[in-house]
């Protein structure tokens, strides 16, 4: 089943007394909630709660909103959907994601679809590239708009299931040897965009 609330205006409603959330809640079998292009800055606890409890969730679509950050009950509420496959955070202003935030995504064994594009994080820390390289599951990432760095390039490679890569808009530098040498281990990838990006050398 699937509950469209794209393009409603929801992101003043969405406190914490709105009724909608004890319904949410009882979706038992909805797997695929769209949330997108509603104007939300944040999303109250009791909110996040009920989103951890959809057990059956396949595809949360929080795209296009204005979250410049997702809390820790948020990202714990987003780890216990076990059967996501599909989780799309883009263009909603994203500074950064938290030590939390990528152990929720580690739990997360069937994710296949992740998308980070256009938001604000210029560039991830060393260690949480480490952290990026453990999503095994993946199939698709879409990062553009990020600095990548060698450990960049490295955690990317082990992404063994990896079948398209966005890096858009990017700030690459240079590709050097060990980043073509993690690229060519990923032999299901059939898409590599790296349009208007700025590349120094390759």
């Amino acid at each position: 089943a699937k509950l469209d609330l794209s393009k409603l205006g929801l992101g003043p409603v969405l406190r914490g007394d709105w009724g909608g959330w004890k319904a949410l809640r009882q979706l038992d079998n909805l797997g695929f909630l769209d949330l997108r292009d509603n104007q939300i800055t944040d999303l109250p606890a009791e909110g996040w709660a009920a989103l951890g409890r959809l057990a059956g969730l396949s595809q949360l679509d929080l795209s296009n909103n204005q979250m410049k950050l997702i809390p820790a009950e948020g990202w714990q509420a987003i780890g216990q959907l076990a059967r996501l496959l599909y989780l799309d955070l883009s263009r909603n202003g994203l500074t950064s994601i938290p030590d939390a935030g990528w152990e929720a995504l580690r739990r997360l064994a069937h994710l296949n679809y992740l998308y980070l594009d256009k938001n604000q994080m210029a560039e991830f820390p060393v260690e949480h590239w480490q952290l990026f390289g453990q999503l095994t599951s993946l199939k698709t990432i879409f990062l553009s708009e990020m600095s990548v760095p060698l450990e960049g390039w490295g955690a990317l490679g082990r992404l063994t299931n990896l079948e398209a890569i966005a890096l858009n808009s990017s700030r690459i530098g240079r590709i050097s040897a060990g980043g073509w040498d993690a690229l060519s281990k990923l032999g299901k990838l059939k898409s590599l965009l790296l349009g208007n990006s700025q590349i120094e050398d390759i």
